[in-house]
């Protein structure tokens, strides 16, 4: 990417001359005067939020690095546009998500529920640490990474009580100590007291975990004598 340092100019030629740059990929820094530094500050918190609604766990130190500026200034921009920092806004995302939930407690949630869209869709995250990790390799424990899915899959349906009956799973590379895993759950296939939960858990984006569970609504336990030996391989 090509840089250049021109002078300040009158609104309508500078106008000009940002848009023939931004068409060829240039950045360009104005030699300015307080007008403009101005309107560079509101184009950056403007980008910043379409940022963070695109992709809410972004934090500061991200935000810094892809906007090529200080966490510092990350902080001060948030604090104009009134949005609170990574932790708040996944504790504000969860509690909206989880009073929509039915089907499993919040105490027995693996990670935060961030979005859902009940009997359709949904999202959690999950930050990782030495709790949850081997002391060996740093590498966290494969039961943390299933419940974070299940917990997740399970939360989607909309019903009072679900149970599983199977679950079909592929551990796609090691997940370590501090990486944040954000999974995304999607009903694939619904039936009157069974659905098919597809989740597939990322970090940065890599899938490292995927996963197919199918889920039964439990009304009366006897109801679902003999319903649960499910086969497979339809699914």
């Amino acid at each position: 990417m090509l840089i250049f340092f021109i002078p300040f100019l009158q609104l309508k030629d500078e106008s000009c001359i940002l848009n023939l740059l931004a068409d060829h990929n240039i950045r360009c820094y104005i030699w300015e005067g307080e007008y403009v530094k101005r309107l560079r500050k509101q184009e950056r918190q403007e980008k910043l939020r379409e940022k963070l609604k695109e992709n809410p766990f972004c934090t500061d130190a991200e935000l810094a690095e892809l906007f090529g500026t200080s966490v510092q200034t990350i902080r001060l921009d948030r604090a104009a546009l009134k949005i609170p920092e990574l932790r708040e806004r996944t504790k504000m995302m969860a509690e909206r998500a989880a009073s929509q939930v039915k089907s499993i407690s919040s105490e027995d949630i693996v990670g935060d529920l961030i979005d859902i869209d009940l009997n359709i869709s949904g999202i959690s995250m999950l930050e990782t640490d030495e709790a949850m990790s081997f002391a060996k390799g740093n590498v966290v424990k494969g039961h943390y990474i299933f419940s974070h899915a299940a917990s997740l899959a399970i939360a989607v349906i909309d019903a009072d009580v679900v149970l599983m009956g199977l679950a079909n799973i592929k551990f796609k590379r090691p997940v370590y100590c501090r990486e944040r895993l954000v999974a995304k759950a999607e009903v694939i296939r619904k039936k009157t007291s069974n659905y098919v939960v597809q989740v597939v858990t990322k970090v940065n984006g890599e899938q490292v975990f995927r996963g197919k569970f199918v889920l039964f609504i439990m009304d009366d336990p006897q109801d679902l004598e003999g319903e649960m030996d499910y086969d497979s391989d339809r699914h």
